[in-house]
């Protein structure tokens, strides 16, 4: 859906852990179909532009002029532009969509922007509802008697 929508030909799906600042791969998309990515793990301060748009929890767009100071060296390749989408559950982001493959004459103003923005947090909450916390089991009393 997020191929069909924006003006991006890739998009890469990581999970976020603020713990430890943890960006993992889970999936790509492109126009050859669905790879895994698990095994890109990162640590996302060594890379501003991630971490910047998930620091301010906004889709930021890297264009070429900054590209090669806002991107670890080890990803950078034929591609020199970046769109960074962060997912957010509630405020705390816990992934993100990296694209870094948009057809020709694309340009992300602010207005698209906000939109990307609007999306994660959507994605967000669909991760939310389809996840639901299970309810606590509670201590039978002689459980209770045990712990005192």
């Amino acid at each position: 859906m997020y191929l069909d929508l924006f003006p991006v030909l890739n998009a890469m799906l990581m999970r976020f852990s603020p713990l430890g600042y943890l960006g993992e791969g889970i999936l790509s998309m492109d126009e050859n179909g669905i790879g895994n990515i698990r095994d890109v793990r990162d640590d996302i301060r060594s890379i501003p532009a991630i971490y910047t748009a998930i620091r301010e929890r906004k889709s930021r767009f890297v264009s070429s002029e900054t590209f090669f100071q806002e991107i670890n060296s080890k990803y950078i390749n034929t591609n020199t532009s970046c769109l960074i989408v962060p997912i957010l559950s509630g405020n705390t982001v816990v992934g993100y969509i990296c694209s870094n493959v948009f057809p020709k004459d694309s340009s992300f103003q602010e207005d698209l922007l906000s939109d990307l923005t609007f999306y994660g947090k959507m994605v967000g909450q669909i991760l939310e509802i389809s996840s639901p916390v299970p309810k606590s089991a509670h201590l039978s009393k002689r459980e209770l008697e045990v712990m005192r």
